[in-house]
């Protein structure tokens, strides 16, 4: 086996055009959140963070086996936890009343979605290291981030499994 190193013309370039495109897409970070929270200010925010976890958090079980997957498929833990932390930065004297209508929980997904994409993006534009070390790190750290970003687990598979067989037993139908 051989190593064949690949380098392109251009590849700086690339990289440049990378780093400028996710920086413009990362200055649009407080246009996304002013969107979120401006729903969160003319409905009942808490009802529309239950409504997302709800929906974006349930798992439903079919077959006596739980399918992995809500409603939302594109909402996971992650966002709902954003969308808790924003609705917490807003005084309990601005938030809205009454039911969040149906096109203000979807902004509020939309914009959710689009969060992840924007974190990721201010990462790359600020991920302009200068030596290889530096470089590598950087790369294993975002790898990591990637990976965690929207796991949320409360124990191992085995310990989860025996934990809910303690809790729900009593409910099986024999």
């Amino acid at each position: 086996m051989q190593k064949i190193g690949v380098e392109f013309e251009g590849s700086e370039d690339v990289r440049a055009a990378m780093v400028e495109g996710a920086a413009a897409r990362a200055g649009t970070l407080p246009n996304v959140v002013a969107s979120i929270r401006d729903r969160l200010t003319e409905c009942d925010p808490s009802s529309a963070l239950a409504i997302v976890a709800l929906y974006g958090g349930n798992i439903s079980p079919q077959n006596r086996k739980l399918e992995y997957g809500s409603y939302l498929t594109d909402i996971k833990q992650n966002h709902i936890e954003l969308l808790q932390a924003i609705t917490l930065t807003i005084p309990k004297e601005k938030w809205g009343q009454g039911v969040p209508t149906p096109e203000k929980i979807q902004v509020i997904i939309d914009s959710l979605k689009e969060l992840g994409g924007i974190f990721l993006a201010s990462r790359i534009a600020v991920s302009d290291t200068s030596s290889n070390e530096e470089s590598v790190l950087a790369l294993i750290q975002e790898r990591i981030r990637l990976h965690t970003q929207a796991v949320r687990n409360w124990g191992y598979f085995k310990e989860v499994l025996e934990t809910l067989g303690k809790l729900y037993s009593e409910h099986d139908i024999i």
